[in-house]
């Protein structure tokens, strides 16, 4: 067992240093730039439904982005999500913290311009493999992070207390308070990252961040997770009907995109579907005027 791999197992995290070239981070920040001043719809992460994006005073986007790799209209933006997300980078350092896989495969990203304060939890809650445990999550700096900002922050080694415990089956309330519970009574590292650095963490790995202290500083960053080739994904065994069963085996079955080194379920027919699905539901709301809110991930929607 090499050094990163023992300290990713024992302390649930490893952090990689620069390993995300300078030109690829400044390609996808123009591209954010861009994107916010044309005022697309787009999937939050941190409200779960679709909506245009929300500037504060700062010019800072305060809604996350959840899987907008995807989203038909942002070409470009999604292009150099992919060339970083997809990235060999990615790929040398995934594979040296779990070198018994062949290939990875990207299961759902997430795009910050600013710290959202996301709540404290762990990801094996919502998606992790079959048998658990090896899904690999990713933050990756596309700035030099300040402790003002809302840092992403982390609990180590607290991924040896929650995997496959009876705290999944809690619904999303019961399991958000253990979480908190939990939280109150840890120490927490908050990760400083510097631009192009990567940490990658366990499923079970309690993390979240820490409310912004000055609104002037923002997060940019990427999100994402990814598990090893081969694996099924929480939810796979679940039972599906004739029709659905063909689609995820062979419409949306993981695959190489381009010269990318890591896979990707689905194609541009999933695209396609997810960008008009979420062009309906925005329509909708707009005509409705609210927005539901499906699952809220911000920290001061609780305080």
């Amino acid at each position: 067992m090499n050094e990163i791999e023992r300290k990713y197992k024992n302390d649930g995290y490893v952090i990689f240093e620069r390993i995300i070239p300078t030109e690829k981070i400044n390609n996808i920040l123009d591209a954010l730039e861009e994107f916010k001043r044309k005022g697309l719809p787009f999937y939050s992460q941190s409200i779960h439904t679709w909506i245009k994006p929300p500037l504060d005073s700062n010019g800072f986007m305060s809604e996350s982005m959840e899987n907008f790799t995807r989203v038909m209209w942002l070409n470009k933006l999604s292009k150099y999500g992919n060339d970083i997300l997809l990235s060999q980078e990615i790929n040398e350092c995934l594979k040296i913290i779990n070198p018994s896989a062949r290939k990875f495969v990207l299961w759902q990203n997430m795009l910050f311009d600013k710290s959202t304060g996301t709540i404290d939890h762990y990801d094996s809650y919502y998606l992790d493999t079959l048998p658990s445990g090896n899904l690999i999550g990713a933050w990756i700096a596309l700035e030099d992070i300040d402790e003002r900002c809302g840092p992403f922050k982390i609990y180590p080694g607290s991924h040896l207390e929650f995997l496959d415990t009876p705290y999944n089956k809690l619904n999303h309330e019961n399991f958000r308070l253990m979480c908190a519970n939990y939280a109150k009574k840890t120490e927490f590292k908050h990760a400083l990252l510097k631009k192009g650095d990567v940490l990658f963490w366990h499923p079970s790995l309690i993390h979240g961040a820490s409310i912004p202290l000055d609104e002037k500083y923002s997060r940019k960053s990427l999100t994402s997770h990814y598990y090893p080739y081969g694996y099924s994904k929480k939810g796979d065994d679940e039972d599906y009907s004739i029709s659905k069963s063909l689609y995820r085996k062979i419409i949306n079955k993981p695959k190489k995109r381009s010269n990318y080194q890591i896979m990707i379920t689905g194609n541009a027919i999933t695209d396609l579907r997810f960008s008009l699905g979420g062009l309906k539901i925005y329509l909708t709301s707009k005509i409705k005027g609210a927005i539901t809110k499906k699952m809220d991930m911000k920290r001061t929607s609780y305080n």
